[in-house]
């Protein structure tokens, strides 16, 4: 579906190393995962690679190079867990394996799955619900740098002043606090500021720039995602 798109070998590359080999990896995985341990595993894998685009989506600002990296390497991960996960239960049927053994077992892949799924939904940023890690300090106090924003897409919500926004400006998605609402000729406009901030944000945005509302944060979560960009940028 993308050699359409390749005009040039960097291109033809990043075909070969982002669709080509993790769709031949995780289908050697499949087969092996089918033949060991029959087709609800394989489901599980399935489920889970092919969703492993929206778990670093493009708003992250993870490199190419990276992006590729880690397409090959997730199959792979998530082998490895489902392996050691599902290795036990033959291990068990060798023995007399107990009702709650099995039971235990099912809960765990259930939990693990919704996990996952939640976390893919969050971060995907395609649902009703996404997340943004905090990149600068313009917002330390209430949310620091690190920090991951939980928000609520923004479908004509009222907003009152004091609401924090994530918005687009100037192709770049900011988190800052609307600090003044205005209505001129018609159009809403919103003063936005960060509140380590001294001055507010140059210009203005309207609701057609605004994301989404945030609705809560989760402290640190998002460090791992600022080191590894931190690092590929060095």
């Amino acid at each position: 579906s993308n050699i359409p798109g390749v005009t040039s070998f960097a291109k033809f590359m990043t075909l070969v190393a982002g669709t080509l080999f993790p769709a031949i990896l995780s289908h050697l995985l499949y087969d092996y995962l089918s033949l060991r341990y029959g087709i609800y595993p394989n489901l599980v894998f399935r489920l889970l690679t092919t969703l492993h685009t929206y778990i670093f989506p493009v708003s992250s600002g993870i490199s190419d190079s990276l992006l590729n990296f880690l397409r090959i390497l997730l199959p792979i991960a998530i082998y490895l867990f489902i392996d050691a996960l599902y290795e036990k239960k033959v291990r068990f049927a060798l023995g007399n394996t107990s009702r709650f053994v099995r039971i235990a077992s099912a809960c765990l892949t259930s939990i693990v799955i919704v996990i996952m799924l939640g976390t893919v939904m969050l971060v995907s940023n395609q649902f009703y619900y996404g997340a943004y890690v905090v990149a600068t300090e313009s917002m330390t106090g209430e949310i620091n740098k690190g920090d991951v924003v939980i928000y609520e897409k923004y479908d004509d919500q009222p907003i009152e002043e004091g609401q924090v926004l994530v918005f687009e400006k100037d192709g770049n998605v900011v988190i800052h606090r609307a600090a003044d609402i205005q209505i001129i000729n018609g159009q809403t406009r919103y003063i936005t500021k960060g509140d380590a901030n001294d001055d507010v944000d140059s210009g203005y945005i309207t609701d057609s720039d605004i994301i989404g509302l945030v609705n809560n944060r989760l402290p640190y979560f998002g460090y791992p995602t600022l080191w590894m960009r931190s690092l590929f940028r060095r």
